[in-house]
């Protein structure tokens, strides 16, 4: 860890890390008891050193603890420097051992199997011992020098701190020297300001520490964080009928009267590196926020099937616009590159129930394509047949109504005989009956048109050679015209 932006924010898994951090060390307390009060006596050096170890591994145990919990409440200033201690002395152990080794190897082969891991660091801050004192007495065992009486003993205790303090300036001098990453970019800090422009990837050389140091951030590297849920830490299936998240986040749809969870990761980029780290103090979680407000408020104005059809990339661009915009007003120093939404669909505690909804939705839209091919498949026929059933009708209706008005008019043609003979005979029994009635009397026959201009008298004027009789005088009626057109 270069930078305490480096630590991981909001790791919720920190409390139970360091939970097991303790639960070792206090196994590695009680071993090294067992250790201690079981040992023989003849074993009790082998025995301290065992237990030096167990110590010293007790201590970092409970050192990493007390760094994971205050990582957890987020001073992560404290959490920092407390892990970069622990490194520092993990490697200072290491180091020593090292060099132990190496002297070894120059050594007989006889001393080399004689080689044990007591170190000077572990007795000087376990057992309070003098390293100086115990160094002077590994040389005088080693190479019968007695650094108390010889001559070069009080050079040795003058020269050894000016030697460990030339070595603790060299350490000092080479904090001068930095490395920024291919995927990173710095920033100078001279005396509490910072100084442009970023530095670029590679190697630098700055003032030693605390007159300079470099800050180093990902600006070349697409950054990412989930929305809407908590990831494990591993990979897995995103299945939303399914936990896929040590959390899942709900969001109220339109009256909220429905509720909805949408996984989604938005991708980013740092676009400004001096306003990402001096304008806002997380600007990570500050673009986190933002990102679940703009999306609580598209998804309130938004009814429940209109977001779970939406197009999700016309989508994914209104919010990458939106967001884009608030985090260059908040000055973030970020550029959001993509909202990729994963699934939108109901929490996954209702997802028996909702199946069970969207299959008998799927059910009736089948039942009702099938309906529709049905009507689609007998609807011709049926037109077609119901067509010739038409027409059929319409010749029997031609053929009945032609038929039905020969008859009629057969019909009329015989009543208007039957009433013509009926007029015929009607008007031959009236002659008839008037005939009878004047037989043997006198009458005088009046044309009705006598009293129009019309009408045109006829007298007869012969004279006969005998005198007509009675029967003579009558009329035929049958026939009033004689032969030569006179009206009798």
């Amino acid at each position: 860890l270069t930078t305490p932006r480096a630590l991981p924010q909001g790791i919720t898994q920190s409390v139970a890390v360091a939970v097991f951090f303790l639960a070792a060390a206090f196994g590695l307390h009680v071993t090294r008891r067992i250790v201690m009060l079981g040992a023989p006596r003849t074993e009790s050096k082998a025995a301290a050193l065992l237990g030096l170890w167990l110590l010293n591994t007790q201590w970092v145990s409970i050192w990493a603890s007390v760094a994971l919990l205050l990582l957890h409440i987020k001073l992560f200033q404290a959490a920092f420097w407390m892990t970069q201690i622990l490194s520092y002395w993990i490697l200072a152990l290491a180091l020593e051992l090292l060099v132990k080794v190496l002297i070894t190897l120059f050594r007989s082969s006889e001393r080399y199997e004689q080689l044990t891991p007591d170190l000077l660091l572990l007795e000087a801050v376990f057992q309070g011992k003098n390293p100086f004192s115990r160094l002077a007495a590994d040389i005088r065992e080693e190479y019968g020098i007695d650094l108390g009486t010889s001559k070069i003993g009080p050079f040795f205790r003058r020269g050894l701190p000016a030697l460990l303090a030339l070595l603790a300036l060299s350490l000092w001098a080479l904090s001068a020297l930095v490395i920024v990453k291919p995927h990173e970019l710095g920033i100078r800090e001279r005396l509490g300001k910072s100084i442009r422009p970023a530095l670029q990837p590679g190697l630098h050389v700055k003032l030693p520490w605390p007159l300079e140091r470099v800050l180093t951030f990902p600006a070349k590297r697409l950054l990412s964080m989930t929305i809407g849920y908590e990831a494990f830490g591993q990979a897995q299936d995103m299945i939303w009928s399914k936990p896929h998240g040590r959390k899942e986040y709900r969001f109220p749809v339109g009256n909220a009267s429905e509720i909805i969870s949408v996984d989604a990761v938005l991708f980013y980029e740092i676009s400004d590196v001096f306003a990402y780290a001096y304008h806002t103090q997380n600007p990570d979680t500050a673009l986190a926020a933002l990102a679940y407000n703009t999306l609580y408020a598209r998804i309130a104005s938004t009814s429940f099937d209109e977001l779970v059809s939406v197009d999700r990339s016309t989508l994914s661009d209104e919010l990458t616009g939106v967001l884009n915009k608030r985090a260059a007003a908040e000055s973030l120093g970020l550029f959001v590159v993509h909202m990729s939404f994963l699934s939108i669909h109901p929490p996954f505690v209702v997802a028996d129930a909702y199946q069970g909804v969207v299959g008998s939705h799927l059910a009736k839209e089948a039942r009702i394509l099938r309906a529709y091919a049905y009507r689609e498949r007998v609807l011709p026929a049926a037109w077609a047949q119901a067509e010739s059933l038409i027409s059929t009708a319409r010749a029997d209706s031609a053929l009945r109504v032609g038929t039905a008005r020969g008859e009629s008019e057969a019909f009329i043609v015989r009543a208007e005989a039957r009433k013509a003979v009926k007029k015929l005979r009607d008007q031959d029994l009236r002659l008839g009956m008037l005939q009878d009635i004047l037989e043997g009397k006198e009458f005088v026959v009046l044309d009705r048109r006598v009293s129009t201009k019309a009408f045109q008298p006829w007298i007869d004027l012969r004279q006969t050679q005998n005198k007509a009789t009675p029967e003579e005088t009558i009329p035929d009626l049958a026939n009033p015209w004689d032969g030569e057109g006179a009206h009798k």
